[in-house]
């Protein structure tokens, strides 16, 4: 990899919130639909332990999960932290970083705020919950009010899902 190919840095948008672009892709990426990675929970493919191999987006995951957002916060340390099937915070998933995870269940969580809704974020989240169906991955989208004001429905929610697609 050249200079010129590593990413210049994190964009943030005016406000300071953090967004996030696609990264450097992943060698590990192409060989990942062969039959040793089919999933047995939702006739996806189950990701390899392994798949957050790229460095640049694993330094910046342990960042974000140094810097969560209040509703990340609440969601994790209030239910996910502590919820029967594991789950994983700032989960690097091909050249994406999602909020949560559940290896288990074939489920990202995501928490959208503000930034979320400007044209190329909205073009970008399009395109990584395309990318994580492919996968197999069933996402879920909440809005920080969501968290904030409706909190408890949101876990019921995450649970029924969860369980449904243990199956």
């Amino acid at each position: 990899m050249t200079s010129s190919d590593k990413p210049s840095g994190l964009p943030v948008n005016p406000s300071s919130t953090i967004f996030f672009r696609k990264m450097v892709p992943l060698p590990l990426w192409e060989g990942i639909n062969n039959a040793k990675f089919k999933d047995r929970i939702g006739g996806g493919i189950a990701l390899p332990r392994n798949f957050d191999s790229n460095p640049n987006l694993c330094e910046l995951s342990r960042e974000l999960r140094k810097n969560m957002t209040p509703e990340e916060n609440k969601l994790w340390y209030q239910f996910l932290r502590n919820y029967d099937i594991h789950f994983s915070r700032q989960r690097v998933i091909g050249n994406y970083i999602a909020d949560f995870y559940c290896r288990r269940a074939n489920l990202v969580i995501e928490i959208d705020g503000a930034q979320h809704y400007t044209p190329d974020s909205i073009e970008y989240d399009k395109e990584r919950t395309e990318f994580l169906k492919t996968c197999g991955i069933e996402v879920l989208r909440f809005l920080n009010k969501d968290i904030n004001y409706n909190f408890e429905n949101v876990c019921v929610y995450i649970d029924k899902i969860v369980k449904q697609r243990m199956g």
